[in-house]
């Protein structure tokens, strides 16, 4: 017969009790911190996405707001929400915590050919095919195709795969190759009306929010392991202890602990799609968490609805991707039939720890768990 603590205790007692084994060389590469350089490009992409599924009081009102140059410059880069999360990867080298006045300094002082480079990268995520685009050696649909088959995930969840010109992401895209120094321009313009018309005084309200949410985090992570830490703050990662990496939920990158050489974790009202980015520099790289918070009032003049506070998204592609697999197909179907737990189900289909936290995992990704402590509770 196995004993063990009560999940519920077993929370209490990391709290409180603090493991210092679990103190890994990983976990002190990584600091909490506010991450305003990120929160302005997540708000504009929930500002201009008419999808956007958290946060609808502070939009309809936002877009109120806003002055008629607002929309109609917009439209000049494709009227394409995610390229402002495309185009924060301009600016990984400044500080996390940089201010507004920081950013439209580093905009302005950056090469064209600089900003288009990083822009470009950061959406197709390989350097030569984004050298030779920039070459003119390959057109957009060129290099999109030529991107190798795992990668394409990546590309389709934003839009620009397969290639269709009729795309908002496309069309902002070509004319970032096209006309750069346009292109940076609007970018410029577009948040100093943001800044001045809204997000001013919205960050002002929710400074204090996000610095709660950091220490609450904290705790947590100095309680728990990396990979818990992980599930709990529900970062769109899988954590694997076992080959030292941390591998990314679509797009097939896998990164080695040892290639981490600093890492931050911050609170983000509006990363719903929970991206997370790299910076490499000298072989080595920083790593960026945007953890979202979605029950945060993002105004003042806002009162949270229960269709504000959404949790996250269902992704389609990561639903069938979980289900495809036939080992997951089995677990999700004795799961639908009966509550399993981790241990049971490595007994049923006599599998390892590891394989199974890993198969449950993905499937927890996807959104088909609704998984529960001990007694329920």
């Amino acid at each position: 017969m196995k004993t063990q603590l009560d999940k519920r205790v077993k929370f209490m007692f990391n709290l409180l009790m603090p493991n210092k084994a679990i103190g890994t060389d990983l976990k002190t590469r990584f600091e909490f911190t506010l991450g305003f350089r990120f929160e302005l490009f997540f708000a504009l992409q929930a500002l201009t996405d008419k999808n956007f599924r958290v946060h609808r009081q502070w939009r309809a009102h936002t877009l109120a707001k806003m002055p008629t140059a607002f929309g109609k410059k917009f439209k000049t880069l494709g009227a394409c929400p995610v390229i402002w999360v495309i185009v924060s990867d301009a600016l990984k080298l400044l500080p996390v915590a940089a201010g507004f006045d920081s950013i439209i300094s580093e905009l302005k002082k950056q090469d064209v050919r600089d900003f288009q480079r990083e822009i470009i990268y950061g959406a197709i995520h390989y350097r030569d095919i984004a050298d030779n685009l920039l070459q003119n050696k390959l057109t957009l649909a060129g290099a999109l195709a030529s991107v190798p088959q795992i990668k394409r995930e990546w590309l389709a969840f934003i839009g620009l795969y397969p290639y269709q010109q009729n795309r908002d992401i496309v069309t902002a895209m070509e004319l970032l190759l096209r006309e750069p120094d346009r292109f940076k321009q609007a970018v410029i313009i577009l948040l100093k009306l943001f800044w001045e018309h809204s997000f001013r005084n919205d960050w002002l309200f929710l400074k204090p929010q996000l610095q709660k949410s950091l220490k609450n985090k904290k705790r947590l992570f100095d309680s728990f392991t990396f990979s818990e830490f992980a599930e709990q703050a529900l970062l769109r990662i899988e954590v694997d202890e076992k080959h030292q990496s941390i591998n990314a939920v679509r797009g097939g990158d896998r990164l080695p602990f040892r290639k981490i050489s600093k890492g931050y974790f911050f609170p983000s009202a509006f990363n719903d799609k929970r991206y997370w980015t790299t910076a490499e520099e000298n072989g080595e790289h920083v790593v960026f968490f945007p953890y979202f918070e979605p029950k945060l009032c993002v105004a003042p003049d806002i009162t949270l609805s229960g269709k504000d506070a959404a949790a996250p998204e269902l992704d389609p592609y990561l639903i069938f991707k979980a289900l495809g697999d036939p080992t997951r197909s089995a677990i999700a179907s004795i799961i639908a039939r009966a509550p399993a737990s981790s241990v049971s189900i490595a007994n049923t289909f006599r599998l390892s720890k590891p394989l199974v936290s890993h198969h449950v995992h993905v499937l927890r990704e996807a959104g088909v768990l609704l998984e529960k402590r001990a007694n329920g509770c």
